[in-house]
């Protein structure tokens, strides 16, 4: 990397252009190869100016720490306790009572990235909660353009005037 991605990530998110950046862990992004970068600063702007994030199956705990804390928390109603009685056979039976409590739980835990199976990963976008994705190759037509609505040599004859 030069040292004027660190600059010009912030432009970039302002003009709604694209970049696709691969690590394959938080700490390849702190440990750049330019060694005048700060890499903690540098990866905090990486985190920062790219709202769209992808995280394939993590190699790290720290990787994992790192898609979990991004994920945000959901609060969880959660029994904790439910009344029974046991009966004179000492067979249990529920009194119609339980103690409910509310847990905070992230999204997404650490467990799943350091466990997605191969061409699952976890997609971060703006305004939404994250969530597991199967992903596929596609093949793709180059023989036009993707602005033509149909492919170069079926186009329809002219009409001729006669």
């Amino acid at each position: 990397m030069q040292a004027t991605t660190n600059s010009a990530l912030a432009a970039i998110a302002g003009f709604n252009a694209n970049l696709l950046l691969a690590a394959q862990s938080i700490a390849n992004l702190e440990a750049p190869d330019d060694k005048r970068l700060d890499g903690k600063a540098l990866a905090h702007e990486f985190e920062v100016n790219m709202p769209i994030k992808f995280v394939y199956r993590a190699a790290d705990e720290r990787t994992a720490e790192w898609a979990e804390n991004l994920s945000g928390t959901q609060w969880l109603d959660v029994a904790q306790r439910e009344n029974v009685k046991a009966n004179v056979d000492g067979g249990e039976q529920w009194e119609g009572t339980r103690t409910i409590a509310v847990l905070e739980h992230a999204i997404i835990s650490r467990n799943t990235p350091l466990n997605l199976p191969p061409r699952v990963g976890i997609i971060y976008m703006p305004d939404r909660n994250p969530s597991k994705i199967f992903t596929s190759p596609a093949k793709v037509d180059r023989s036009f353009a993707s602005w033509e609505t149909q492919p170069a040599g079926t186009e329809p004859a002219p009409i001729s005037a006669t």
